[in-house]
């Protein structure tokens, strides 16, 4: 489930970069199959949603910025906004499986669409595996997400690969 809250910060994202004619392409290819809210300032803060409606909206942010510089600063301003308090308050002492952990409850929690798993390599390297990207557009937008997250906790990504499927494999190495 993602908060109306997050999806609110899409719109308001796609509106300030594209004004007012932005915002009603974004609302309009929302609400293309079915309608969500008839304006997007319609929809409650504290309401929850299902994946398939984070979906929609990042389609439509899409559709609307089309510029991937946009769409990468979309995902890096969504991560600063939306990762949980205790991600930046991690210790440098902590054990580096519960940074993981913490990692990949984020992107649970904040990008559902996504699929998440990792897997410990050793000590101080590991694997993140995130699948169900659809489109390069997703891409995009989980990678400005993943800096955001990483820039907080103030780790290095060492390599990032993409499988023929399009899932991304992320290999951390703490030092």
């Amino acid at each position: 489930m993602v908060s109306g809250y997050a999806l609110r910060y899409i719109a308001d994202f796609v509106e300030e970069k594209k004004g007012a004619f932005g915002k009603e392409e974004f609302t309009k290819k929302v609400n293309e199959r079915n309608v969500i809210a008839p304006r997007i300032d319609a929809i409650d803060p504290d309401d929850e949603f299902s994946p398939g409606y984070f979906e929609r909206i990042l389609d439509a942010s899409a559709y609307a910025l089309k510029d991937a510089k946009l769409l990468n600063q979309l995902g890096f301003s969504y991560g600063k906004k939306f990762s949980s308090p205790g991600i930046r308050l991690l210790s440098p002492f902590e054990s580096n499986q519960k940074i993981i952990n913490s990692i990949c409850s984020d992107i649970k929690k904040y990008a559902p669409s996504f699929n998440v798993t990792y897997e410990a390599l050793s000590d101080k390297k590991f694997v993140i595996r995130i699948s169900n990207i659809k489109s390069k557009e997703y891409s995009l937008f989980l990678s400005g997400y993943l800096e955001a997250l990483f820039k907080k906790i103030q780790k290095k990504i060492m390599k990032v690969e993409e499988d023929s499927e399009g899932n991304k494999k992320i290999i951390i190495k703490f030092l």
